[in-house]
């Protein structure tokens, strides 16, 4: 499959014909971007594992966190993948504690970032000693 267009809405549509090739196939689309080169599979459902993982080293290279609309706009431009698995994707990890969204409800403007554990208050400080 070859793409000549520059238009982020032309890649748009290119990755939603790409996804949806005949199945039975065995059609195969590899990530050039992708560091482990992991073949994926045209299914129903999607394998979005390597999605997942791009994203989350993405997020994490973030420090104040993107928004939905910002990791869409990486997923067209940098991976093989279709924006619209996006918010699904947030979701899930979100409910994984993988990464935090705020506000909680997924929408273009929420913010992602790498989820951290809230502190766990230590039981030696609620007991006071004389020694």
């Amino acid at each position: 499959m070859i793409f000549g267009t520059r238009h982020e809405r032309g890649l748009e549509k290119m990755k939603e014909a790409m996804w949806s090739v005949d199945r039975d196939h065995g059609v195969r689309y590899r990530d050039p971007k992708d560091s482990e080169q992991q073949q994926l599979a045209l299914e129903l459902e999607p394998h979005t594992g390597p999605l997942r993982r791009i994203l989350l080293e993405h997020i994490a290279a973030a420090p104040k966190g993107l928004t939905v609309a910002e990791l869409k706009a990486f997923t067209l431009l940098e991976t093989v993948y279709k924006p619209s698995q996006v918010t699904k994707l947030i979701t899930d990890m979100r409910d994984a504690k993988a990464v935090t969204t705020t506000p909680r409800r997924v929408t273009a403007e929420t913010v992602v970032a790498s989820y951290v554990a809230p502190p766990q208050s230590s039981h030696q400080a609620d007991h006071l000693t004389l020694f």
